[in-house]
Order: C-alpha cells, then structure tokens, then sequence
C-alpha cells in the first residue's frame, strides 16, 4: 500500500479569556442634577440594566438616563457629600462575552 500523506494546517484562532471582572475607570456625581456617571475602562454591554445606591440604612433604584459602549448615566435620590455608598450594577458584561452579571461597588459621595 502506499504512503499516508499528512499535511499541515496554521492559523490562528482567537479565544476569549474569562473575564476577571468589568474595570471601573471613574465614578462622578453631580450633586446640582443628581446624576451619578459610571465609566468603564472596558467596552461594555447592556441588558435592562438597573443601579441600586445603599448607604447601609437605605436602598434606592436610580433611573438610567444614558448609557453607551463605556459609560451610563444615572439620575439617583440626593447624596450626602462625604457619606460611603454601595453601588449595585446589574445587566452588564464585557463586549463579547456570553453572560451578564451584577457588579458593586464603594463610592463616596465628593464634599462641596
């Protein structure tokens, strides 16, 4: 019988990592129009989001008023300047990966 033939095939295929988490790049609050912005240091995804503010004692939903591939804007009940919050994020994801997720996180409100 003859000889098998065995060829050679290169090229490249791209697999995403996991993703670690979703890289904050700032967090702003305009006390004046009661909007706290978020800004990613990643592309990001949306579905439905909602952002959730605790101060440990109360809870409140902010209204999403924009958001785009790497920040959102949110319109939040007035914060006390000075004072540490508990922001809760969910229906977000890294551009291309398969599931959204929430994300928290501390932020304190800038003193005047």
């Amino acid at each position: 019988m003859g000889e098998k033939k065995y060829y050679t095939v290169t090229g490249k295929a791209k697999i995403p990592a996991a993703p670690k988490g979703i890289p904050l790049k700032e967090v702003e609050y305009d006390a004046k129009d009661r909007e706290l912005s978020v800004e990613f240091d990643a592309k990001v995804e949306w579905k439905n989001p909602k952002l959730k503010v605790s101060d440990g004692k109360k809870t409140f939903t902010g209204i999403v008023k924009s958001r785009t591939l790497t920040d959102i804007e949110v319109v939040t009940k007035k914060l006390t300047p000075g004072a540490r919050y508990t922001i809760t994020l969910s229906g977000i994801r890294l551009k291309g990966t398969e599931k959204y997720r929430t994300i928290t996180f501390h932020f304190v409100a800038p003193k005047k």
